[in-house]
């Protein structure tokens, strides 16, 4: 899975590649100049500055992350969710049976951003 993280270093190895052996951008042919740019602008994208990827890049092996969602009121988070049979599911309550289980996510359509779950809070004294 590519993580915010894998995107934040990717950033830094194009800079340092291109820094390197192009030194001080004012010498840099302008061809040289474009690509940089656009793929420097390609992996940006990739890094919501709040953490937020695009949904096409959110991982589809069952890996657990948190959706956010369109709305007419502006979007909404589901956490707890994961692709699974070709759609999102989230874990919460069966109303039917009365239990916790992975229910598939009502509007599939208007998933629109993800980030990886947040680490559990540690115990005192870890």
């Amino acid at each position: 899975m590519t993580t915010q993280d894998d995107y934040k270093r990717a950033l830094e190895v194009l800079d340092q590649i291109f820094f390197d052996n192009h030194g001080n951008r004012q010498y840099w042919e302008q061809e040289a100049i474009n690509q940089y740019e656009t793929i420097r602008q390609a992996l940006q994208s990739k890094i919501g500055a709040d953490g937020w990827m695009p949904i096409e890049t959110a991982p589809r092996d069952g890996t657990e992350i948190d959706i956010w969602f369109s709305s007419d009121s502006g979007g909404y988070r589901i956490a707890n969710c994961k692709y699974i049979d070709e759609q999102w599911y989230n874990y919460t309550l069966d109303e039917e049976f009365h239990e916790m289980d992975w229910m598939p996510v009502y509007d599939q359509q208007s998933a629109l951003y993800w980030m990886p779950l947040p680490p559990a809070p540690r115990k005192e004294g870890e």
